[in-house]
């Protein structure tokens, strides 16, 4: 199971929620919610904690960060999915992958090429995922034929 944070809780991040829950349970669990409004991370606690495929154990309030770095710290995680402002991605992403994450980060990827090299340097040099968010990828034909290869029916 990979346990995620969320950094940035505005209105994108609920599709990412909503993308999540279509995972089996197992697959995925969400254990903390970060945004510089406390009330944006409460609210999307409330969308996350109807689903109990990621949140076999509802989130509280404990879940709930102001301050990326300090959920970083202190929270088990694997990976984050970062849905902030494009100015502050590298920034949030270079934190994750210093702390050894794997990162999903919202398109664009960075505001200079120089970030995003960095950006890919680190999490290849450490061994790292890191994926940039294009809608596409989440689109329904995507997840049939992710059903379809599972399946063994192709691939």
């Amino acid at each position: 199971m990979v346990k995620i944070g969320l950094v940035g809780c505005g209105g994108i991040s609920y599709s990412h929620v909503a993308r999540l829950s279509r995972l089996e349970q197992g697959e995925a669990e969400i254990k903390g919610l970060c945004d510089k409004n406390s009330e944006n991370a409460r609210r999307l606690m409330k969308a996350v904690n109807k689903f109990r495929n990621i949140t076999p154990e509802p989130l509280t309030e404990e879940s709930i960060y102001t301050d990326y770095r300090q959920m970083l710290r202190e929270l088990d995680l694997e990976a984050i999915i970062v849905c902030t402002p494009h100015v502050l991605h590298h920034e949030h992403v270079m934190a994750g992958l210093k702390r050894g994450l794997h990162v999903f980060v919202e398109k664009p990827m960075a505001v200079s090429i120089s970030q995003a090299e960095e950006m890919r340097e680190t999490a290849e040099k450490k061994g790292l995922i890191l994926a940039v968010g294009y809608q596409r990828h989440f689109q329904p034909e995507y997840f049939y034929a992710r059903e379809v290869i599972k399946s063994g029916k192709i691939g």
